[in-house]
């Protein structure tokens, strides 16, 4: 399981996520949109990214679902980065740059993590083929 490259990039993504919500005040991370701070959603978001990220490595022999729950993921995450891209249009705070880096940093594990996966999807193909 660790040994699969895809799998280092799901830990990364988990281990990112985790000292997010364990070291830094969720304050920062609030979203401002029209006067409303948008606190608790910050914190299911990365919740439900760090659940969906541990189930993601649990199903290192499905690689399929593995796929799949990346892909949950993926949409999550562009779902918080539209959120912060229209509190940067409507309130236009600079501090929209940092909280930004959450999504794009997950996502590039995400990505790889995925391109990893499907490479060893064909690969495994490929082995059927020959036999």
């Amino acid at each position: 399981m660790i040994q699969r490259i895809q799998t280092v990039f799901l830990l990364l993504n988990f281990f990112y996520l985790l000292i997010i919500y364990l070291f830094f005040d969720p304050k920062f991370f609030a979203v401002t949109i029209f006067d409303h701070e948008i606190l608790i959603g910050i914190e299911i978001y990365i919740i439900s990214c760090l659940i969906i990220t541990s189930i993601s490595i649990l199903l290192f022999k499905k690689r399929f679902a593995q796929l799949f729950s990346n892909k949950i993921q993926i949409f999550l995450h562009i779902i918080y980065s539209l959120i912060i891209t229209i509190e940067f249009v409507v309130s236009e705070s600079f501090n929209s740059f940092t909280k930004l880096s959450i999504p794009i940093i997950c996502l590039i594990f995400i990505f790889l993590a995925n391109k990893f996966i499907k490479k060893d999807e064909d690969l495994i193909k490929s082995i059927d083929r020959i036999r």
